[in-house]
């Protein structure tokens, strides 16, 4: 698991930081499994924020810097969801829950695609093996 202490600085130490998240467990009637894939993501959230915080030194105004706010935002956004839904999992009574489950899942998608363009640019070799963890 990360630790908040620890940085990530390469793409490499990024891949092994990230847990497979299996988002059709979204959908499951155990709320156990829907609380543990939330983790996950929150997790991989946190491993790639950590990343990009890491990874000051990119020149302002460059394609690199500007997928890396794209990132930081996304992730910012995906975390405040996901965040909800892991408080909404303790109420009795889930209203919606479909929905919002589904949003979280898009939106996970759309933050992997950005994190592979913004790894793609930082280290192009690296994006297949990010892909997989993602």
């Amino acid at each position: 698991m990360f630790d908040a202490k620890n940085q990530i600085q390469t793409v490499e130490e990024l891949i092994s930081h990230l847990e497979r998240v299996e988002i059709d467990q979204l959908q499951s009637d155990i709320p156990a499994n829907v609380r543990a894939e939330l983790r996950y993501m929150k997790r991989n959230i946190s491993a790639i924020l950590a990343f990009v915080a890491a990874t000051q030194d990119v020149a302002a105004g460059s394609e690199l810097h500007m997928a890396m706010t794209a990132v930081r935002r996304e992730c910012i956004a995906l975390n405040g969801m996901i965040s909800k839904s892991l408080l909404m999992l303790l109420l009795p009574v889930r209203a919606n829950r479909l929905g919002s489950d589904f949003s979280l899942a898009s939106q996970y998608a759309s933050l992997a695609r950005k994190t592979l363009a913004m790894c793609a640019l930082a280290a192009p070799r690296l994006t297949e093996d990010l892909a997989t963890a993602l």
